[in-house]
């Protein structure tokens, strides 16, 4: 089922979340302050219409731009980002959907390896899809369905929020053993408290 769709930001996700999704979605973007594509003259209007909202952004503005458009927002929609980290105040962008969309739409999570330049080179990416209400993966499977973008449904939004944080921390653990020479030992011992705190 075609559906209507806009993303939030136009950069390297952005675009892949186009490239993934045009096809089959009727797909309005907007960027920087201005419609990029679709027809409508501003992000509010743009909201009001969407069925779904993708958000690729980085999560620093998601409470701003989550705030604007709330007013707007459908019950029914979809809300979804892909951003991993903290904002300025400290939170995810979970918490940040939590506190702002709970009571007048649905929102989640997604999640994995999903680089951009292969996504857009026709390669297959991989994400979890954590959702406030776990019925709306309907929407997800229908959203991505056709597309090289494979989609499981997860549990525990705040806990998938934390462990993409955290495994970058540990990236960065495992290249500081190696690169001291720490040995096999040493990066056994972090896989194992690694996978134990996720």
């Amino acid at each position: 089922m075609k559906q209507r769709v806009l993303i939030l930001g136009y950069g390297e996700m952005g675009h892949a979340m186009e490239y993934l999704l045009a096809a089959r979605h009727d797909v309005r973007i907007w960027n920087m302050g201005a419609v990029v594509k679709g027809n409508h003259a501003t992000l509010e209007e743009a909201v009001a219409d969407a069925q779904v909202i993708l958000f690729c952004l980085p999560v620093n503005p998601h409470d701003e731009i989550a705030r604007r458009i709330a007013p707007h927002v459908v019950p029914d929609c979809l809300c979804l980002t892909i951003a991993k980290g903290l904002d300025e105040a400290g939170r995810t962008a979970a918490q940040v959907f939590e506190r702002v969309f709970a009571g007048k739409c649905h929102y989640g999570v997604m999640y994995g390896p999903m680089i951009s330049e292969e996504l857009r080179a026709g390669r297959h990416g991989f994400a979890d899809a954590v959702l406030s209400d776990a019925a709306d993966f309907a929407v997800i499977h229908a959203l991505f369905l056709g597309s090289t973008l494979v989609c499981q449904q997860a549990s525990d939004l705040h806990g998938r929020s934390w462990s993409v944080i955290l495994k970058n921390v540990y990236a960065i653990l495992f290249g500081v053993a190696d690169e001291l020479q720490l040995g096999d030992n040493l990066r056994g011992h972090l896989m194992v408290a690694a996978i134990a705190e996720l």
